[in-house]
């Protein structure tokens, strides 16, 4: 919510960040976009939705 707004606002306005500051930051995206897949994975499993190949289901399987 208001972090991304912060985010960009500073982003566009100012000279970006530190390297520092990259570093949280990319920390924090990674686990945004792991937690958000997790989800979209746990809801097709509950909801029956089928991966399109069963490649995907076995490396889906072995993140667990």
């Amino acid at each position: 919510g208001s972090t991304i707004i912060f985010f960009f606002s500073r982003m566009i306005h100012e000279k970006g960040f530190a390297d520092k500051e990259k570093a949280v930051y990319r920390e924090v995206v990674r686990q945004n976009v792991a937690s958000a897949v997790m989800g979209v994975l746990t809801e097709m499993e509950e909801n029956g939705v089928e991966f399109g190949t069963e490649e995907l289901r076995v490396r889906y399987s072995s993140q667990l």
